[in-house]
């Protein structure tokens, strides 16, 4: 059978809207002659692609007809065609007609994430212990997915795919930590917004922070993490799925009217895990799967609202996960090491409004084409530079995508920060190709769990997606880590690493090293990594120490290690090890943003002024969007009585984080003592109206304006 495009069927033409114009397209090479000169045909807005013009009218969306010339000769050699096209076009009619298709606009869109979610543990997808009744609910209503792709075990890097239609080589963010999407970056809620829909999100868990960049394009962006009574609570750094649901259904009631699209992110499967009753008791020992079950209850709160309000059947709804969970396969217990299929192969479930038939799509598929097939669904244009597939003509009617065209992307750079190789792949429906030291090839039909490598029994195999996997990489963004705008502070690696990732740089490898040693080699040490962090937040500082001990040991250029151990020799209120430490981290890496200012804090408390600022100065040469290094900066300019140099790092700082009380209260005080009232008065009016009840600034305030000869 003749090579079908991704998107095309052997039985049907593509049928698809051709970036720029809008147009609806029948591509060349359909089996139906000229179709776009009947008059049936030409009222859906079909584009003719014939290599000989036909003579007869098309329309584009906008209505306008546009005629092409004709000559007899070319009339003759059409006619024999005419009863053929015409059967055609009655199959089209048959295959758009009302009830194949949904026709009204969709007013409604809400997407559901529930953060490392296996496909397996749906029992949709085969789970056995009745964790997902809703969901399975949706599912015999919708499309289920069964080879629906991840492009990154991480929550940040994920997200990112879902959010703009990219891959990560394009949007440019690989990890949790120092990754900010960027601003340039277009994504479906900005997309809604455009479109004038109200736009909403309720956050699960601190790493898909507004600071991250994906809050662009919503209304409404709820990542504020409180406890019960209400108020902040900065040593939380996610909320359990009851308060997300309570927070979905407060804002569904406000937007009941208006058409909205609505993201929610469930956290509850990640570790750790401390499912709730009587989830617990259900399940045992099996706490995982008890999370997943109370997360998909509380999911049912909001399906049940949707109902209470009129609005679950006109509502477009998805529900999927960002990645999944390795669980001890492949010797890692939790995610973003490996890109194996335990991680990478996620749970997906489209119900369209109006419809309740369910189906099965079994093509490969990423969440890279979420996007794209929602702006298809929706009858608008796909933005210029979308890596991912309009999937619209599948959900609307059964249209079957070539099953050996389709071809994933996946990522993971965490290995690098061992100093190993980085793994790139590619997922097809048969095969799965992982570039590495040691490359890897499976066949997932007869090895799912990708157990045995055969890359040494198909090496054109192998070769073939190679050279596809050079193709997805040989546009990569710029490394966008510098332009984070402040990402990186001690505030986000404790909440990153409070959520059990590894706060430390990657370094972006796309080209084979034969030098970096093989990921499968660290599977084990990654382990011990991912644990230190928990042990040290127990207050189990020995064992934790000893952990670090162990691994510089096994891997002496592991520079990463004394960074956990000057954290450790921190909390245990060691000046003298933290110092030591973290000038050791320096060495094997010297531009670790997080170390060089973690010492330049250091030294300042131990009244080391000037070797302090010499290191917070190269830390916002590295990173001039780092606000709070601009503040310690500060304080170490002004403890050295180098005021005017102060106020400009003062000032640079709170233009990138203009909320900060303590440096802008700084401010405002040195700018008093030198005279500059009108500049100082400005900063205590903006001090106040973040913290309006705050007696201490309303004195300093009236004092100020006494100096001045004004009264309060």
């Amino acid at each position: 059978m003749k090579h079908q495009p991704r998107g095309a069927s052997p039985r049907f033409p593509v049928v698809g809207r051709s970036a720029g114009t809008g147009r609806w397209r029948v591509p060349a090479d359909t089996a139906i002659p000229h179709l776009c000169t009947l008059t049936s045909v030409r009222s859906l807005g079909f584009q003719c692609d014939q290599a000989v013009p036909c003579g007869s009218f098309f329309m584009n969306r906008s209505g306008r007809r546009t005629a092409g010339k004709s000559t007899a000769g070319h009339r003759a050699r059409w006619r024999p065609a005419l009863i053929a096209a015409v059967a055609a076009a009655g199959l089209l009619l048959w295959w758009w007609a009302p009830g194949r298709r949904v026709r009204a606009p969709i007013e409604r869109v809400v997407l559901i994430s529930i953060d490392t979610c296996r496909a397996d543990h749906w029992g949709c997808y085969g789970h056995s212990g009745g964790t997902t009744p809703n969901i399975d609910m949706l599912a015999g209503q919708g499309i289920r997915f069964t080879r629906a792709m991840a492009p990154v075990p991480l929550t940040l890097p994920s997200h990112s795919s879902m959010f703009t239609g990219q891959n990560p080589p394009v949007h440019g963010v690989h990890h949790n930590y120092n990754y900010r999407l960027d601003d340039a970056a277009v994504t479906l809620a900005e997309i809604m917004q455009q479109h004038a829909y109200a736009t909403g999100a309720v956050l699960g868990a601190f790493v898909l922070h507004s600071q991250y960049g994906l809050h662009q394009g919503f209304d409404d962006y709820d990542d504020h993490f409180l406890i019960d009574d209400g108020s902040p609570a900065d040593v939380h750094y996610e909320r359990r799925a009851a308060e997300v649901s309570r927070l979905a259904v407060q804002w569904l009631a406000q937007h009941a009217d208006e058409p909205f699209f609505l993201f929610l992110h469930y956290f509850d499967p990640h570790q750790s895990y401390d499912p709730p009753e009587p989830f617990a008791s259900r399940f045992g020992q099996d706490e995982y799967a008890a999370e997943i079950a109370y997360t998909d209850a509380n999911i049912g709160l909001v399906l049940e609202k949707l109902k209470q309000l009129n609005l679950y059947d006109s509502t477009l709804l998805i529900v999927t996960s960002d990645h999944g969970e390795m669980r001890g396969e492949h010797g890692e217990q939790t995610h973003g090491f490996f890109i194996y299929q335990g991680v990478i192969h996620v749970p997906l479930v489209v119900k369209l409004p109006g419809r309740n038939e369910p189906k099965t799509y079994e093509g490969t598929m990423g969440l890279v084409d979420l996007l794209p097939t929602i702006c298809g669904l929706m009858g608008w244009d796909i933005p210029p530079g979308v890596e991912g597939v309009d999937l619209h003509p599948v959900l609307l009617g059964d249209m079957p995508l070539d099953a050996e065209s389709g071809q994933v992307y996946c990522e993971s750079m965490m290995p690098t920060i061992y100093g190993a190789h980085s793994l790139l792949g590619i997922v097809t429906d048969r095969w799965k190709y992982i570039q590495t030291k040691r490359p890897e090839l499976y066949d997932l039909r007869v090895d799912p769990d990708e157990l045995n490598n055969v890359i040494a029994q198909h090496p054109d195999q192998a070769r073939r997606l190679e050279a596809r996997l050079s193709r997805a990489v040989s546009v990569t963004a710029p490394d966008i880590r510098d332009a984070s705008g402040g990402a990186v502070n001690e505030q986000t690696r404790r909440s990153l690493e409070a959520l059990g990732y590894v706060a430390a740089n990657v370094r972006e490898q796309w080209q084979l090293d034969a030098t970096k040693d093989d990921p499968k080699d660290l599977a084990a040490f990654h382990d011990l990594g991912t644990r230190i962090y928990a042990m040290t937040e127990r207050g189990k500082y020995e064992e934790a120490r000893q952990l670090c001990m162990k691994m510089i040991r096994q891997r002496p250029a592991y520079w990463y290690g004394h960074v956990q151990l000057a954290k450790i020799a921190e909390k245990q209120g060691d000046d003298a090890e933290t110092i030591a430490h973290y000038r050791l981290a320096l060495k094997g890496n010297p531009d670790h943003v997080d170390s060089r200012c973690r010492l330049g804090v250091a030294l300042l408390q131990r009244g080391e002024i000037d070797e302090a600022i010499g290191h917070l100065q190269r830390t916002v040469e590295l990173l001039p969007g780092f606000a709070a290094a601009q503040f310690y900066l500060a304080y170490g300019l002004q403890r050295a009585g180098r005021r005017e140099d102060a106020i400009r790092h003062f000032v640079e700082g709170l233009e990138i984080q203009p909320d900060d009380v303590d440096a802008r209260l700084r401010l405002a005080r040195i700018l008093r003592e030198q005279g500059r009232h009108d500049r100082s008065l400005m900063h205590y009016d903006k001090l106040l109206k973040l913290q309006p009840d705050d007696a201490r600034l309303r004195a300093e305030r009236a004092d100020l304006l006494h100096d001045m000869g004004r009264e309060s």
